[in-house]
């Protein structure tokens, strides 16, 4: 987003603009009978990562006595924030530039320069937040339906859900998040609401409010869960009526979207002055060399490590977001973590924000935070004395940190989740507590996603007493996210550190345009493209600014080798012990056993579901499902990659036909910030254009995230469209570990 972006052009790319209707009084009947002339497939959609339950084993955990967490109160409600009439009529037009920059100069001039400045970044995140709402609001006008036949028990509203077999309400739909709306015919019939545009049948309508006007009164549920086409909406009104049949709405809630805005309208000056850093006042020479008595004795021995731990301890940046860069197999958790115990340790008063966008990234340091409370007799001692919430007698001894799950992810099966975070977290007796803010503010350590913080912020009319907000996975967190926390803070008196890597996966934008337009930028990205953050000639940069993790522990020096050449300027150490690594030299798969990567070539055919426009390919699976067989490795050890949901369903399936157990199979995002000994990776595409499996961020992960073995499998003469796979698949074959035609 920043100047360096579209090198060479001269602004957005024009788009041709043509109106999608010209009917601006729809009616329920034409805007349905609109949806399902016009539904087309698009492009394959990606797998996202929503919030999810870590798999953190231990499925076996036990019911903990109820600490005295109080109850949240919300003191400043929270805005609807539904998009404007102006950017409702823009996506008409596909949200071309004209009908973007109407009477607007700040949006024309961002799209003929394409440049963030503190001056446009309120109004340039909330045009790109509304397109991207838009985007997602028009997915649930597709499953709309009309007089449908409803029943009901103790517990819940059920209905078959009939749409076209091409949309794929798993796609769609968001159980637990969204919510049903039942309209009563006399109430469609009697509202005369007219719809200016498709997504106002979404908006929340006078009839919702009636109370006991059974006639016209709309039953609004909670999307429980969906069984196939079964839906299951929670209702506790005793009166609904089963008799009659209902129109029913499906609608987000949009609560990550309404935090988004909210985090806009704090953003004042100080706050915009915070974001876009140009000159660095700060010299931090008399702390650099800070004594610490460091846990993780690895750290000691890591200069890179050392170096953030001492920065972040001894006094981040305040006049700029500290960054630290974490490629893969660098140890960037295991140096944030050591941080955040040093800060507790050495720092008496402060008060951590820990957060990212996924539940899986916020588990992964509460786990190994909570460990470290759970074991180490200093933190345990000091966990003790310093704690100020009453515990009533939990079976260990109380500590600072609460891992503070939402509503919603309770509502899931937990049993995946570490018994260590349960213990240190507000799920209490199989149930959600919904701490009050004088209890958090009482800890010295909270950890949350971002849209649970943006809920916390509607708790308080001022700003939170955090001295201390790390946002983790930076790198893969859209910028109007991460707003949601340095909004919530005083950044004068706050520290902000960013952890992630921006050369893997980035930002889930579901919208191509708001994507194209530059919310697929995360904050991260942004900062280290400012002259602030550049790396000089020599490697070196400011160290107050930025700590740049380089020793890699993870893989084999080989399949660093690889992505390292690709993506990372050969800048990265491979100094993993190879002893710890799985030994391949007895594999006959593999010809040369010092260079453990191998290029599988499959010329198959690309299928594709009725249902969904993912991809597969039949040919590449039974050559995967032969290589397994062919490895005799523990299964566990095997991670099986696609780019495709589709790809990755049907290898499930043919594992399980073979009775092989214990692969995991997923897709990239799947495998974010996850390892694995060894990796196979099906690439699906052949014959075709690659889409999506050109991308450098994927294609890295999928290469980084093997530990002793890599398996590539793909049609080379499609995939050698790009680059990157011509580099990979030359070195194979100069390495003479390249199969030609293996079926």
């Amino acid at each position: 987003m920043g100047k360096n972006k579209n090198k060479g052009k001269k602004g957005i790319p024009e788009i041709v603009e043509k109106p999608l209707t010209t009917n601006t009084g729809k009616t329920y009947a034409d805007v349905c009978s609109k949806f399902k002339e016009a539904l087309s497939i698009k492009e394959d959609v990606v797998e996202t990562p929503g919030p999810s339950v870590s798999c953190l084993t231990l499925p076996d955990y036990r019911i903990f006595e109820q600490p005295n967490f109080g109850r949240f109160t919300v003191i400043e409600d929270l805005a609807e924030y539904y998009p404007t009439e102006k950017m409702k009529m823009a996506q008409e037009y596909g949200f071309g530039r004209n009908s973007l920059a109407q009477n607007d100069n700040t949006i024309e001039d961002y799209l003929n320069t394409n440049e963030l400045t503190t001056n446009n970044v309120r109004k340039i995140f909330q045009m790109l937040i509304q397109i991207e709402d838009l985007h997602t609001m028009l997915q649930y006008c597709y499953v709309y339906l009309e007089n449908v036949v409803v029943t009901k028990n103790e517990k819940y509203i059920t209905f078959y859900i009939n749409v076209p077999s091409n949309i794929n309400i798993d796609e769609i739909l968001n159980p637990i998040m969204d919510e049903v709306v039942f309209v009563p015919l006399m109430s469609r019939a009697v509202s005369q609401h007219q719809l200016s545009y498709p997504v106002d049948l979404l908006s929340h309508h006078p009839h919702e409010s009636l109370g006991g006007d059974v006639q016209f009164f709309r039953e609004v549920g909670l999307l429980d869960k969906l069984v196939g086409k079964i839906a299951y909406v929670e209702c506790s009104n005793p009166r609904f009526d089963t008799t009659k049949t209902y129109d029913i709405i499906f609608r987000s809630r949009r609560m990550h979207v309404r935090y988004q805005h909210r985090a806009l309208e704090l953003l004042n000056d100080v706050r915009r002055a915070y974001l876009f850093p140009n000159i660095n006042p700060y010299k931090q020479e008399q702390k650099r060399n800070i004594k610490l008595q460091i846990i993780n004795r690895q750290i000691s021995e890591n200069p890179e490590q050392l170096q953030a731990v001492q920065q972040i301890v001894g006094g981040a940046n305040p006049y700029a977001p500290y960054i630290v860069v974490g490629p893969p197999g660098t140890g960037k958790t295991t140096t944030i973590v050591e941080a955040i115990l040093q800060l507790y340790i050495n720092r008496p008063q402060c008060r951590i924000l820990i957060t990212a966008s996924t539940n899986s990234a916020c588990d992964t340091i509460a786990l190994k935070l909570g460990e470290q409370f759970d074991n180490n007799p200093l933190l345990r001692k000091l966990s003790s004395q310093r704690s100020g919430v009453n515990f009533m007698g939990r079976p260990k001894p109380p500590t600072d940190m609460l891992r503070v799950f939402s509503k919603s992810l309770c509502k899931k099966d937990m049993k995946y989740v570490s018994r260590t975070i349960l213990e240190h977290s507000n799920y209490c007796k199989r149930e959600y507590k919904s701490p009050s803010v004088e209890v958090l503010q009482k800890y010295n350590i909270i950890i949350v996603t971002l849209v649970t913080m943006g809920r916390l912020r509607t708790g308080t009319t001022g700003d939170w007493p955090f001295t201390h907000v790390f946002i983790d996975e930076a790198g893969a967190t859209m910028e109007t996210e991460a707003l949601i926390a340095l909004t919530s803070v005083n950044t004068k008196n706050c520290r902000v550190i960013l952890s992630g890597d921006t050369k893997q996966l980035g930002p889930v934008v579901m919208s191509p345009k708001a994507a194209e337009l530059g919310l697929k930028y995360s904050l991260m990205e942004r900062l280290l493209e400012r002259n602030l953050y550049a790396v000089n000639t020599d490697g070196t940069y400011d160290y107050t600014l930025q700590t740049r993790l380089r020793r890699n522990f993870r893989s084999h020096p080989a399949i660093v080798n690889i992505y390292n050449h690709l993506y990372y300027d050969n800048e990265l150490l491979a100094k993993v012990n190879l002893d710890n690594l799985l030994n391949c030299k007895n594999l006959q798969i593999l010809k040369n056993k010092n260079f453990p990567v191998l290029f599988l070539s499959v010329y198959g055919k690309v299928g594709r579901s009725s249902t969904s426009c993912s991809s597969l390919n039949t040919l590449e699976i039974d050559v995967l499902i032969g290589t397994i067989k062919q490895l005799r490795a523990k299964p566990g050890d095997i991670g099986v990659i696609s780019p495709y949901k589709l790809q990755c369903t049907h290898i499930k399936q043919k594992l399980k036909e073979k009775n092989i157990q214990g692969v995991e199979v997923g897709t990239v995002e799947l495998f974010q910030g996850r390892e694995k000994p060894i990796i196979i990776a099906s690439f699906v595409k052949s014959f075709c254009n690659l889409g999506f499996t050109a991308d450098e961020k994927r294609l890295n992960v999928v290469l980084s995230r093997a530990q002793s073995l890599l398996i590539l499998i793909g049609n080379p003469q499609t995939l050698q469209q790009s680059e990157d796979f011509v580099y990979i698949i030359n070195k194979c074959k100069s390495m003479d570990n390249y199969t030609n035609n293996v079926l």
